[in-house]
């Protein structure tokens, strides 16, 4: 993952779509303003930002219609196609904060800043992380292979916080609001809570 972390970014913005840290977008970029966007970033830092419109956004302007808190993303890899689109796939870095956006930019940028989130008590971060877990391993099916591979991967990771994001992002991923509420807590031991208690529900409602 990248060490640079420059005080402004390119975005992306798309409606209702939310990257977290440490996961993986993959994304077709077909817009003029995006190719010249992705152009400039695999030249520079690989960095851009993801920026997600709210659902009940009404303004025409679609800046003014994002949410506050987005996520730096860092091209893993990408590939330009004959008609100058081109398919990447972006990993989740760190949680940003967009503080100003500039005006007549030939694609989306915005000052930014880097969101460090707060630190845990270790001892409630390892509990509920481990309950997180068994919680993951109670929903997934015995033949789901890639649920079943998933899991292994969250219990060799060391980090709370990034638990909650994958798990959140994999298992709750099709409720978007629900993801952008996780971007926005930048408590571990909150966040981890609020996954937990949101998986364990959608589970027992659907038994």
């Amino acid at each position: 993952m990248p060490h640079a972390r420059p005080p402004s970014l390119p975005a992306i913005i798309l409606p209702e779509c939310t990257l977290l840290p440490q996961c993986v977008l993959p994304l077709h970029i077909f817009e003029a303003r995006y190719r010249a966007m992705v152009a400039d970033a695999l030249g520079s830092y690989r960095l851009f930002a993801v920026a997600s419109t709210r659902p009940d956004a009404c303004s025409l302007n679609e800046i003014e219609n994002t949410h506050k808190v987005g996520c730096a993303g860092f091209i893993r890899a990408c590939v330009t196609n004959d008609d100058g689109t081109s398919n990447l796939m972006l990993q989740g870095a760190q949680r940003i904060r967009f503080t100003d956006w500039e005006e007549d930019a030939e694609y989306p940028t915005a000052s930014v800043e880097w969101i460090q989130c707060d630190e845990a008590c270790i001892d409630a971060e390892t509990d509920l992380t481990n309950h997180l877990l068994d919680a993951v391993d109670d929903m997934i099916c015995d033949n789901d292979d890639a649920a079943i591979a998933m899991l292994k991967h969250l219990r060799s990771v060391n980090d709370g916080g990034t638990v909650a994001d994958l798990v959140a992002y994999h298992f709750l991923g099709s409720n978007q609001q629900f993801l952008q509420e996780v971007l926005n807590e930048t408590h571990c031991v909150d966040r981890l809570a609020m996954v937990y208690d949101t998986l364990t529900s959608t589970h027992s409602d659907s038994q």
